[in-house]
């Protein structure tokens, strides 16, 4: 395979996730032979509880340079996504998350379709394959939302998961979202002013968190009122 790709993550107090996270990715790279991955970046916004120093730890026997960007403030999972991938030393950016709703078994199936140069991969929880086992109040807001970008961004209406946390994506193309920095969900606005991308959709399974509380989902009506109004000033200031 010719091209290279760098893992990167976002954490904020994930110390009962990122060992977890950190051991299933150096088993994956090294028992799939995963030799296109060239680096795994984690973009910290100041965790407190320990998540920092179980990084450090595995620094040194990580089988990739394993790279830690700590800021002191919370400054939101896009920022810190296009941030870290302007770091990125790999033409490819795989974007998951470290809590472990994004399991590490799919990602040879994102590398296996980089055959075809795609700019996007998505690990889709809505085409036929795919699904989630998040909370009923979280799949609502999950539902809503895409609906919204359907009807909003013309850009995104072929793609079944626009808002997916889990994919695939070309280093510029993702770094270029710095205007959209506070913003809500990268893939639909590297989709949207994007010219014609060639994406490529595959089924994933989304997992419940195994520790920890959302950083985004505590109150479902406020978040997709939030959503709403974002989209509606991206849609009013695109055309």
């Amino acid at each position: 395979m010719s091209h290279y790709v760098s893992i990167l993550t976002a954490s904020l107090n994930e110390a009962g996730n990122i060992e977890k996270w950190l051991d299933q990715i150096c088993r994956m790279i090294t028992y799939e032979k995963l030799s296109c991955i060239r680096e795994v970046v984690i973009v910290d916004d100041g965790s407190t509880d320990g998540t920092i120093d179980l990084i450090l730890h595995r620094v040194e026997s990580f089988p990739v340079p394993l790279r830690l960007i700590q800021r002191k403030v919370r400054m939101g999972t896009l920022n810190a996504q296009v941030v870290g991938s302007s770091t990125c030393i790999s033409e490819y950016v795989l974007v998951m998350d470290c809590d472990l709703q994004h399991p590490v078994d799919f990602i040879p199936d994102f590398l296996n379709k980089l055959e075809d140069n795609p700019d996007i991969v998505i690990g889709s929880r809505y085409i036929k394959g795919g699904y989630n086992r998040w909370p009923a109040y979280r799949g609502f807001v999950s539902r809503t939302a895409t609906f919204l970008s359907h009807v909003l961004i013309g850009n995104s209406r072929a793609i079944k998961d626009p808002l997916s946390g889990y994919f695939l994506i070309r280093k510029r193309m993702l770094s270029n979202l710095i205007p959209y920095a506070g913003m809500y969900k990268p893939l639909l606005y590297a989709v949207a002013i994007s010219h014609d991308p060639k994406v490529v959709e595959i089924p994933v399974r989304m997992e419940a968190r195994e520790s920890g509380n959302s950083k985004i989902v505590t109150n479902p009506a406020k978040v997709v009122l939030k959503y709403l109004k974002e989209i509606i000033i991206f849609f009013k200031n695109s055309r």
